[in-house]
């Protein structure tokens, strides 16, 4: 199981960044199912002019300070910091109806799928006849 626990939060307003301090006893493998669920998080929110927009939670979400450590029963867990930049509207007075809309159902959030973009694959050269 993704069994992670945010043990701090902290906001920095002036740098619109959030930092998340936790632990996840499934290591790495939680840690980066809680990074990509960040990345696939959208903010919904009503504007001053009554209409609906929707921006990215975060469009980078850096892991730093981990290392393995134990928890209050002993088991081993993976100690981790989460940063990431969020957009204004999060905190913007202006944003009515503000909704947080996580990721549901199926997502294909491999790196594979992220990170190699779609023209690099394409379908086999065929032999051309020479006239």
């Amino acid at each position: 199981p993704n069994d992670v626990k945010m043990s701090t939060v902290s906001l920095d307003p002036s740098e619109t960044k959030l930092s998340i301090e936790g632990s996840a006893a499934n290591s790495f493998e939680a840690t980066d199912k809680l990074k990509k669920m960040i990345l696939n998080t959208k903010l919904s929110y009503t504007d001053g002019d009554n209409r609906v927009q929707t921006v990215k939670l975060a469009d980078d979400v850096t892991v730093s300070d981990t290392s393995y450590g134990e928890d209050a029963s002993g088991s081993k867990v993976l100690r981790f910091k989460l940063t990431f930049t969020y957009p204004k509207e999060l905190l913007a007075n202006s944003s009515k109806n503000l909704r947080i809309e996580a990721p549901t159902g199926s997502t294909n959030v491999t790196d594979s799928r992220l990170h190699v973009p779609d023209s690099l694959f394409t379908p086999k050269a065929t032999n051309k006849e020479k006239n």
